[in-house]
């Protein structure tokens, strides 16, 4: 994974998460020994991936995939708006230019 959100949020649980990315979606594996409960896990990741995200227009999705007899895998996503956010000069109908704040 290219995506730098994506190593920091790795070198930030180090040796409590291993990233593993498959077809461009990136797979987290977190080590049941440090995580007694799938809610302390999540508990973190959503503190560590919200202060990523911090003052960006990112956002960060995860969901549970299952359990295996040494960790909890998750996929997870950091994810940009779909929405326009600058104009590219078509004189599209819906152009950022036309919006009121």
């Amino acid at each position: 994974m290219r995506n730098p959100l994506y190593q920091k949020l790795q070198e930030q649980m180090i040796e409590k998460l291993t990233m593993r990315p498959y077809a461009g979606v990136a797979f987290l594996y977190a080590n049941k020994e440090h995580y007694p409960s799938r809610e302390s896990f999540e508990n973190e990741l959503r503190d560590i991936a919200q202060e990523l995200i911090l003052g960006t227009i990112w956002s960060f999705t995860y969901l549970f995939i299952r359990t295996s007899t040494h960790a909890y895998v998750y996929r997870a996503q950091f994810v940009a708006p779909m929405e326009k956010s600058f104009c590219c000069g078509n004189g599209c109908p819906d152009c950022v230019r036309l919006r009121s704040t």
